[in-house]
């Protein structure tokens, strides 16, 4: 009986002692578990950071780490309801752009005084054409028209072609909207992965702020070098497949640019510049419902732009809609599917119309009505208005294609009478019959 009670003693104190052993290595486990959180919390760089309004993420060799999670960035308070701010939109807009090396800017050795000559010609035809708003790219790759420190200003010694712009703009009763292309802001390209090139971006776009701007538009939000991302990926990328890492190094990218915007003025009315399609239906749910043959934003460039404006970062939208209305993949398709995919969004949906191409002889664009026709064709499709790219294309125009496109949006000319008046005398010649 005693050499049982012995054993039985013998056999507690084994078991104590394993116990003890389990303990102490779940113990470990757990702490190293907490550690490994908290070393990834603290790289990360996204959603999370605006909201304790602090920056926790810790940069490695100047990247960033991208966070993962979605979050609607009204409802997170990140950013203000866009439906509840007074923005200066204009429901029926009629412009045209505004750009540097083609409008203007085309011979930078000529004398600041010629610049702004030609830019009161240009401005003296979208007043003449009865058009309300301006488009000025305020940047011609990594040469800007305005005050900043991020990029080498044109004729900074002779004065401030925007503000010169702006001013100009105004005296004739026409709003003016900004577009910068962020990308293009460096000689080398600004890598959207790279936070001190999205410090570049943020102080370009604080800048413009500082100007009396009735909008403001980003542009040239990719990703100039896929072999640079690789690396930074392979280092950075955290396990998660190279696709999504691109996608996630963007948005958190735009969202740090929109927060710079929103920082130094709340209540810019703030757009996207978003080319035709997100993506197919076929690759992405509630995407383009056919095959194309054009990029998608979502899936070959990593640029979420529905993602975007549905989130809530952004006011409105201009589609870079460049086909014709002939055809299974149309203008006016294209229009419908983004107007009918922001529906109740509270985004105001514009297209830019590609009137470079009339009379090119791409498909679509031999007749000298084909401007009219989409804006015919917007007539029936729930749009905030359309901007004309660019205006030296309108004002270069022999085919009367500008007056036809100027006289229906006056009003002086009915739809009837350019589907059925309308028509080429030659093929060989860029002029139209007389109208009855």
């Amino acid at each position: 009986m005693q050499k049982l009670q012995e054993r039985h003693d013998e056999n507690n104190g084994k078991g104590r002692a394993v116990k003890i052993a389990l303990s102490v290595i779940l113990t470990v486990l757990i702490l190293s578990a907490a550690f490994c959180m908290s070393a990834y919390s603290n790289n990360m760089f996204g959603i999370k950071d605006y909201i304790t309004g602090q920056s926790s993420s810790v940069q490695t060799g100047g990247n960033i780490t991208p966070d993962i999670e979605n979050v609607n960035a009204v409802d997170a308070g990140i950013l203000p309801d866009i439906n509840a701010m007074p923005g200066t939109e204009l429901h029926s807009a009629k412009g045209a752009w505004l750009v540097p090396g083609a409008d203007y800017l085309k011979n930078e050795a000529d004398a600041y005084e010629v610049q702004t000559t030609t830019i009161n010609s240009c401005l003296d035809k979208m007043a003449e054409y009865g058009f309300n708003t301006v488009i000025v790219q305020v940047n011609q790759g990594s040469k800007v028209i305005y005050k900043t420190s991020a990029a080498q200003q044109y004729y900074a010694e002779n004065g401030d072609i925007l503000q010169y712009i702006i001013d100009s703009a105004k005296q004739r009763g026409l709003l003016i909207y900004g577009s910068i292309n962020l990308s293009s802001l460096s000689d080398g390209g600004l890598d959207m992965f790279n936070k001190s090139h999205v410090d570049i971006m943020c102080s370009a776009v604080k800048d413009l702020c500082a100007y009396n701007l009735d909008g403001l538009m980003l542009s040239d939000y990719t990703l100039p070098d896929d072999t640079r991302a690789y690396s930074d990926y392979l280092l950075h990328g955290g396990g998660m497949g190279f696709e999504k890492y691109k996608n996630e190094c963007i948005s958190d990218a735009v969202l740090s640019i929109v927060k710079s915007v929103r920082r130094a003025k709340s209540d810019m009315y703030l757009g996207l510049y978003a080319s035709s399609i997100w993506a197919e239906a076929g690759h992405a749910e509630g995407g383009y419902p056919s095959e194309t043959y054009l990029p998608e934003a979502y899936i070959d460039n990593n640029t979420d732009t529905l993602g975007w404006l549905k989130e809530g970062l952004f006011n409105f939208v201009i589609i870079d809609d460049g086909e014709s209305t002939e055809g299974t993949l149309s203008f006016d398709s294209i229009a419908q599917w983004w107007v009918s995919a922001l529906n109740d969004s509270g985004v105001d949906v514009y297209v830019s119309h590609a009137a470079h191409k009339v009379g090119s002889g791409a498909a679509g664009w031999k007749s000298p009505d084909q401007l009219t026709k989409q804006a015919m064709a917007l007539s029936s499709i729930n749009v905030n208005g359309s901007f004309f790219s660019s205006i030296s294309s309108l004002t270069a125009d022999t085919s009367g294609s500008t007056n036809a496109l100027v006289g229906y949006l006056k009003g002086t000319i009915n739809s009837d009478y350019i589907m059925n008046e309308l028509v080429i005398t030659s093929p060989k010649k860029k002029s139209i019959t007389t109208y009855e």
